[in-house]
């Protein structure tokens, strides 16, 4: 690459990177205002995108939590052991006449885990039994009943004193009402403990649950004349509303050429990997650049109306037609990215740029027609329209809304058949670059060199129409450019028309004009045919690609007849004499064309062809030309020669199959048979001049 390209280059990234950072960056900045609290609004403060306040959010948030209630567990046989313990103290006592207060405590203590004062010991030891069983029972009531809910170690005390006012309004006397109560103290205690695990649960579901205080996109956050609080400033400043900090639009500056940088360098090495051919090409690079801008400005233009009026369709179309469908979707994917980010958009909208590129470049490597884009324009709209509906429906959201969607997404679509042809015509009168509508155009056959071939040189015309038939079934096969290489074959040679007769298809059996000249002038006579195929290219303004096309569909090779015709007469004949100028072909579509050409004129000098001399003559003319080095600087790789090998001996089967011989034709065959004969014998490599040049094979004759 010359130094020249690539400071071209590098201008062109600073150029993309520049236009799509300012883009990006007056998509994502929010507007400022000069506030200070306590002062008040001189307008509106709308938000430009989806706000959260936090901080209010928070308090609510607070609030939920904070009624939260603990969640506890039950303990196990608690509620049973405390309600059982003051039967086993009374128990204790009765069985214990001959021991003394103080072991009667000690037993108390090991049965129950209880301390019993030794003063409440003694008073229940100097009661009968009777009155001791009475305590027990009004004690048991008054737990069970107590202890029917959960006691914890908040409302403990509470109940302890619920229970004591239970055992007041007993039948008991004064002082086993106090000893009841004393038993009472000891025994309580907690039957539910805090689940802490299980109380954090319910503490942040309740958070969860607080619904987040919000300003949608255009709607107000302070209205014209509220005075500015100290809250509504920080949400004004932490959201970059506010004039002065330079911190958020740095960091929102370096966030932006992050993501381009990333997005950039991700495409060019895509390009340079798998594109080279586009990476080498200052006018398809800067075209590409261009459209990229132009589409994400257009939708942080449209996005501030309606960003389902974006044209989604128009970029994925616009470079389908102008390069290629397979790079116009990884160049569509890169832009979405883009644009995705800087309208912030909303998963549904994403769904839809992203299926619209694929469908885009789907339908666009059908195209044959001009109409059809628009045809394929309203599918995709359709298509868009139903992802739309079905997201609505799954998200339960349906509404006069969606309706509205949908009739945007239609309506943008159909916009972007008509504005993708315009860009297409743009980039065409700008770059001059070969484009599908073009090439659909060119291949109608009105054009009027084609239709001058018709009238002039009516065996070209028909010739070129074989080849053009060739190398539009070999393009797709090999997944080159189908009307590119129909359109070359089509145009390939227009150089006849200057001497028509000059050429074997276009040539009376009888009226040969090489037989009164010297084999050096019929090949300068061949040779010069090329030059005036780019002039007539020239002159009528063909596409780049097709001069080149004409330029170098012999390529360097040899005029194989006249080369040998010399050779009869002279021992010492120098080839180089006999070659085209050239140049080599490097397009895929240019290699295919020359094949093609060469193999179409060797199949047509047969005079019988059937299956096996078909599949014969070809295999000589692709060994000849891969030998000669003729497709040493194209693109086409060995398998894709064998690809387009198969579809040429399938086609020419089909052109020139061996057909029923009538009564009165065969005289004609047997003339056809002896001038065949006659042909070989100038000749010392027969079958190559046969392949070489069906442009002079009436002169064998």
């Amino acid at each position: 690459m010359s130094k020249t390209k690539k400071v071209v280059k590098i201008i062109i990234a600073v150029i993309l990177f520049a236009a799509t950072f300012l883009l990006m960056y007056l998509s994502l900045a929010p507007k400022k205002y000069t506030l200070e609290v306590g002062q008040a609004a001189i307008e509106d403060i709308v938000a430009e995108s989806t706000i959260i306040d936090e901080t209010q959010t928070e308090k609510l948030r607070k609030l939920a939590q904070d009624k939260v209630d603990k969640v506890y567990d039950e303990i196990p046989g608690a509620s049973d052991k405390i309600i059982g313990a003051a039967g086993i103290i009374m128990d204790i006592i009765n069985q214990s006449d001959q021991k003394t207060s103080e072991q009667i405590q000690s037993d108390i203590k090991d049965a129950t885990e209880l301390s019993l004062d030794l003063t409440t010991v003694q008073s229940l030891v100097s009661l009968n039994a009777e009155n001791r069983n009475n305590i027990k029972i009004n004690i048991e009531a008054v737990l069970k009943e107590v202890y029917k809910e959960q006691i914890t170690s908040e409302n403990l005390n509470a109940k302890r004193e619920y229970t004591y006012t239970a055992i007041d309004k007993t039948s008991l006397s004064g002082k086993n009402k106090t000893l009841a109560k004393a038993v009472v103290n000891k025994i309580m205690a907690v039957s539910y403990v805090e689940n802490a695990e299980k109380t954090q649960l319910a503490i942040e579901k309740a958070r969860a649950e607080v619904e987040p205080i919000t300003y949608v996109k255009g709607s107000k956050i302070v209205a014209k004349g509220e005075v500015i609080t100290d809250e509504k400033y920080q949400l004004l400043s932490a959201n970059g509303l506010l004039d002065g900090n330079r911190l958020q639009d740095i960091i929102l500056g370096g966030g932006i050429i992050f993501f381009t940088l990333t997005l950039l360098l991700m495409l060019a090495f895509y390009l340079y990997q798998f594109e080279k051919n586009i990476f080498n090409r200052t006018a398809k690079l800067f075209m590409i650049l261009c459209q990229i801008i132009i589409y994400l400005a257009l939708a942080n233009l449209i996005a501030k109306v309606n960003p389902y009026l974006i044209p989604l369709s128009m970029l994925a179309i616009t470079l389908s037609l102008v390069v290629k469908p397979k790079l116009a979707l990884v160049i569509n994917i890169f832009a979405v990215l883009l644009v995705a980010f800087a309208i912030k958009a909303e998963t549904t909208l994403i769904i839809l740029m992203i299926t619209s590129g694929i469908l885009s470049v789907i339908f666009m490597k059908r195209i044959m027609s001009q109409s059809a884009i628009y045809k394929y324009c309203f599918i995709i709209g359709i298509i868009n329209s139903l992802i739309i509906l079905t997201s609505d429906i799954m998200l339960y959201s349906l509404s006069i809304t969606t309706a509205i969607k949908c009739a945007f997404v239609l309506g943008a679509s159909i916009v972007s058949g008509f504005g993708s042809v315009g860009m297409v015509y743009l980039w065409e009168w700008v770059f001059n670059i070969p484009t599908s509508i073009r090439m659909l155009e060119m291949t109608s056959l009105n054009h009027p060199l084609v239709k001058k071939l018709m009238q002039n040189a009516p065996g070209t015309y028909q010739h070129s129409l074989n080849v053009s038939s060739m190398a539009e079934a070999a393009a797709e096969e090999i997944g080159a450019d189908v009307l590119l290489a129909k359109a070359g074959g089509l145009f390939h040679d227009i150089g006849k028309l200057e001497n028509p007769n000059y050429f074997s298809e276009n040539q009376s059996p009888d009226n040969n004009p090489h037989d009164l000249l010297k084999p050096e002038e019929s090949a300068e006579i061949l040779r010069k045919h090329v030059h005036d195929g780019i002039s007539l290219s020239k002159k009528y303004k063909l596409p780049k690609h097709i001069q080149n096309i004409i330029a170098t569909h012999h390529g360097m090779s040899v005029m194989q007849y006249f080369y040998h015709k010399e050779k009869c007469f002279k021992e010492n004949v120098d080839a180089q004499c006999y070659r085209y100028e050239g140049p080599k072909p490097v397009l895929k579509e240019a290699g295919i064309i020359m094949l093609a050409d060469s193999c179409e004129a060797a199949v047509k000098s047969i005079s019988k062809p059937n299956d096996a001399q078909i599949n014969e003559m070809v295999e000589k003319i692709f060994k000849l030309r891969v030998s000669d080095n003729q497709l040493s600087e194209s693109e086409l790789t060995f398998a894709e020669i064998n690809q387009i090998k198969k579809i040429f001996i399938c086609n020419l089967n089909a052109m020139y199959h061996e057909r029923i011989q009538y009564p009165q034709q065969d005289e004609k065959e047997e003339d056809k048979d002896v001038l065949a004969d006659k042909s070989k014998e100038l000749t010392d490599n027969k079958d190559v001049s046969k392949g070489d040049a069906n442009e002079n094979k009436d002169s064998a004759k």
